[in-house]
């Protein structure tokens, strides 16, 4: 009918503008908008691919330098441990500290879930809109995001290790699109790495001196000469 309307949550998963949610949200809508807990709002999200046995999205959206959060450690080791939940729907933050991981099992044993693909379970059953909300560790590193619909019985998410590959996969896809058609060979010419903010150390040197009848001192010219008579490299 024209009007907006808040659906769920998404987490920034690469700076360059990049956003995962649940692929059931944005399934078949005219305009997808991204709005920030700060407010800051971005227009026309376009999805640019898809993964939908996990339902997951990744969405794009025109801005940079987007703080994310970095990805915790496999997530078999932290079964049994404190979980947090971290969404915000509607404009109205909202966050769960009493949660726990209890299994991770593959899809196939929960009725609605599909099949072929792994699932994080917590133990609580945790209302109101989660759809695309981030399950963090006791460290704060993500572990996944929630993916539940409606036909799904239970809370579930989504590894964020399993789609490490579909996130990447835009940045290689974008590299594809934009190569020419007569099938170029990729330049070799190394890329050139900003120095300027590269600190050095700094020591003291002490000047080389003759030690002894016949000695002289002679500077060191190539590589394996310095290397002979350094002692810290750097």
């Amino acid at each position: 009918d024209g009007e907006s309307h808040a659906v769920g949550s998404g987490l920034v998963v690469r700076a360059d503008g990049y956003i995962m949610t649940p692929y059931s949200l944005v399934k078949g809508a005219r305009e997808i908008q991204v709005r920030f807990r700060n407010g800051e709002t971005y227009d026309k999200a376009e999805i640019v691919t898809t993964d939908e046995r996990r339902n997951i999205a990744i969405l794009k959206i025109n801005a940079a330098g987007l703080r994310i959060i970095p990805n915790g450690t496999t997530e078999e080791t932290q079964v049994g441990s404190r979980v947090f939940l971290i969404a915000n729907p509607d404009g109205q933050f909202v966050s769960k500290n009493d949660l726990m991981l209890s299994s991770v099992q593959m899809a196939d044993t929960v009725a609605g879930a599909g099949k072929g693909y792994r699932i994080l379970q917590i133990d609580n059953a945790v209302t109101g809109n989660t759809s695309g909300a981030l399950l963090l560790d006791e460290r704060g590193y993500s572990l996944g995001m929630i993916t539940t619909t409606p036909g799904v019985k239970g809370q579930i998410a989504v590894p964020l290790s399993s789609v490490v590959g579909l996130i990447r996969s835009v940045q290689s896809n974008a590299g594809l699109a934009a190569a020419p058609a007569s099938n170029t060979a990729v330049s070799q010419k190394p890329y050139p790495i900003p120095q300027g903010s590269v600190l050095v150390p700094q020591r003291g040197v002490t000047p080389l001196s003759a030690k002894g009848p016949g000695s002289a001192v002679v500077k060191p010219n190539t590589v394996p000469e310095i290397l002979a008579i350094s002692k810290t490299i750097y």
